[in-house]
């Protein structure tokens, strides 16, 4: 259901450093994921600590009067992650590789937001 989304998702981003994609709960509950073969687990155990810190955020908004958090952008020099609110329960993120271009990531996040928050 969500996985093809996902895929779509990392698939379109592969020739710009797409990695993998994650549809994950604020309670650090992975919904679905996608990942392109031969990588490690990485990902899902730094998901689980970013939605820690996006639930911080959250509560947080930004000092009270920055408004309710849509994405985030976090880059190392291992690897960058985007992420997209869904909804007040959920938020996808998709991996990339440090070196990837991260407006077209949010872009095509952006684009496919939608059709997950369709069938939910």
């Amino acid at each position: 259901m969500f996985r093809d989304h996902i895929q779509g998702l990392v698939d379109r981003l592969r020739e710009d450093g797409g990695l993998a994609g994650l549809l994950m709960g604020f309670d650090g509950v992975a919904v679905e994921s996608y990942q392109r073969p031969g990588l490690g687990t990485e990902l899902q155990e730094m998901a689980v600590e970013l939605a820690h810190l996006l639930s911080q955020v959250r509560r947080t908004r930004l000092g009270a009067r920055g408004g309710l958090l849509k994405e985030l952008v976090v880059r190392t020099d291992r690897l960058a992650v985007v992420l997209e609110v869904v909804n007040e329960s959920y938020f996808l993120a998709v991996a990339l590789l440090p070196t990837a271009n991260v407006g077209k990531a949010r872009y095509v996040l952006r684009a496919t937001v939608p059709a997950i928050r369709a069938e939910m």
